[in-house]
């Protein structure tokens, strides 16, 4: 196979995703020493491999290549291969590997919280969550202590909120693999809209490759094809059901992955057209 490499710097989490799922050909795939450190842990995690360019190398740089994050509905695109978000089938197979049988975390946040997301979440929670603003009045960042009062009071019910800057920062940025394990711990994940303008966010897809459903601030249009909730809704319709999970899961396969096969022959076919 021949070598190849994209024209991509892999600062957005769609670039990253792209790459492993490239790695998933046979292709040998390589990267500018520059943007070593930014894949890295995915070699450290899923055992993928590619190579370091160096100035023997000889290697087919593919150009045709989209990554559109700041919009109303996102695309990753290839070639002729276009999905909101490319994925490796590696992601899918591991995070459903993390559901366990009991989910203990009723909701779940854990990602950055601008000040908007802050005055959003707190009203959420205090109004969806009982019992949630008589402990703590506002945002509680301390993990353990929220649990610890509320195992003594049991009058609030399971909830993760955690402030993180480690999925926009690397290594973690490639992969967080404590943030995926607490999502696959969770029944719901709360979803407010992304930071940067646009209304759709990662989490709600991670969300559902982790089994756990979306409770979501704002729609978007690419999330038409899942079953989730709406953080408006009355907290009695927040019902954690299997059918649900299973149904988001394929769904995510089905419009979040390329077959390998054909992203092979896409990958071909920009190399000798």
């Amino acid at each position: 196979m021949k070598n190849i490499k994209l024209n991509l710097t892999y600062q957005y989490l769609q670039e990253i995703k792209l790459a492993h799922a490239v790695m998933e050909t046979d292709f040998d795939f390589f990267v500018e020493p520059e943007f070593d450190i930014r894949l890295q842990r995915l070699t450290e995690h899923f055992g993928i491999k590619y190579h370091v360019i160096t100035p023997n190398d000889n290697v087919f740089e593919i150009q045709d290549t989209l990554i559109a994050h700041k919009t109303i509905v996102p695309e990753t695109k290839i070639g002729n291969i276009s999905r909101p978000l490319i994925l490796p089938h590696a992601m899918f197979d591991y995070c459903m590997s993390l559901w366990p049988k009991e989910r203990k975390i009723k909701y779940a946040f854990i990602g950055k919280l601008t000040k908007q997301r802050q005055v959003w979440m707190q009203s959420f929670l205090s109004s969806k969550i009982k019992g949630y603003l008589s402990l703590t009045g506002k945002i509680k960042y301390d993990y353990k202590i929220f649990t610890f009062l509320n195992k003594m009071f049991k009058f609030s019910e399971p909830v993760l909120m955690t402030a993180s800057l480690r999925g926009r920062q690397f290594p973690g940025k490639s992969w967080d693999d404590e943030y995926f394990q607490l999502q696959a711990k969770s029944q719901f994940i709360i979803c407010p809209s992304g930071d940067v303008g646009c209304p759709w966010t990662y989490r709600f897809f991670e969300a559902m490759i982790c089994g756990a459903i979306p409770i979501v601030e704002t729609v978007s249009p690419c999330y038409a094809p899942y079953k989730f909730y709406m953080a408006d809704e009355n907290p009695k319709n927040f019902v954690y059901d299997q059918e649900i999970v299973k149904y988001n899961f394929e769904q995510c396969k089905k419009h979040l992955t390329v077959p390998v096969d054909e992203l092979s022959q896409e990958i071909i076919r920009l190399i000798y057209d």
